[in-house]
């Protein structure tokens, strides 16, 4: 299991790479609207502190995006930022193609928005690096 700090804000990142050893990172353009800052500012900010170390950064490409012909592009811009960034894509049927393609480029995926194991099979067969499961998540939000 890897522990992962999901947030947006560059200070407590810094804070919590230092004291409690995460592996790593996930953000995505919500938690970076909170932080008040452009998107793409605090993604490189981001990219500096995982720099030359072994900590992974799963960055989304934007939620708004369906289709495989808007993620693919989005992915591979935000791919080029550092080698530490793993692409965050939600699950959805044209995701899994988009996941097929950037793996064949060794864009490393982070299939997010799991809500069963069938969708979780769906995205490691096509490629994706890890999932994020969101187990309980609709039960506690009555959907």
């Amino acid at each position: 299991m890897k522990f992962f700090l999901d947030s947006a804000m560059v200070d407590e990142i810094e804070y919590a790479l230092g004291a409690f050893d995460i592996d790593g990172v996930t953000t995505n353009p919500r938690h970076v609207q909170v932080s008040g800052k452009p998107f793409l500012t605090v993604v490189r900010e981001i990219a500096k502190l995982v720099d030359g170390t072994d900590k992974t950064v799963s960055v989304e490409v934007n939620p708004h995006y369906m289709t495989y012909e808007e993620i693919v592009p989005e992915a591979e811009k935000l791919a080029a930022i550092s080698p530490n960034f793993v692409i965050k894509i939600q699950c959805m049927e044209s995701a899994f193609k988009a996941i097929e393609a950037l793996a064949k480029q060794d864009i490393r995926v982070n299939c997010t928005l799991i809500f069963s194991a069938m969708q979780a099979l769906q995205a490691m067969r096509s490629g994706a690096f890890y999932v994020s499961p969101f187990i309980g998540w609709k039960d506690a939000n009555a959907e």
